[in-house]
């Protein structure tokens, strides 16, 4: 009975995920998931569906995030999906993408693998534009904290 109780609440936090990603994406959840995987967990990993995505629960994700259980893996998997769907945004915008890389070549090239529609490459800008992003903050940072240090 208790059960029971529980699935729909469990229902509402699972629609609530849904909505979300679904706003944040521009209804491109699946397509974000997908790439999600094939840039942090497993490259190359080509059929992501539901039929083998616990296999892959278990194996890759449990692994890559280092959580003991399934349940722990896949929120870890959701908070860090909801941390960098701003950089799966910038794969479609080229101006997006730009004004975090402000370089003319790079804007060259972005513009040319939007155009072209290509998807292997996806997974690769996804992950390159998030760790770009990471290193200016992070540099940033240190370049701030060093300035702040007396004698320097």
């Amino acid at each position: 009975m208790a059960r029971k109780a529980l699935e729909p609440n469990l229902w509402t936090i699972g629609d609530t995920f849904k909505h979300m990603y679904s706003v944040e994406t521009n209804d491109q959840l699946y397509d974000y998931l997908y790439n999600y995987i094939k840039a942090y967990v497993s490259f190359y990993r080509q059929n992501i569906n539901v039929d083998n995505f616990k296999s892959l629960s278990k194996n890759e994700i449990q692994s890559y995030f280092k959580k003991n259980s399934i349940v722990d893996a896949l929120k870890a998997l959701l908070d860090d999906m909801y941390k960098k769907v701003k950089y799966y945004n910038m794969l479609g915008d080229v101006d997006k993408a730009y004004s975090l890389i402000k370089n003319n070549e790079f804007r060259f090239y972005y513009t040319i693998f939007n155009q072209i529609n290509y998807k292997h490459p996806k997974p690769l800008f996804l992950r390159c534009i998030e760790e770009y992003a990471s290193w200016v903050t992070n540099r940033s940072r240190y370049l701030c904290m060093k300035s702040t240090v007396p004698g320097r």
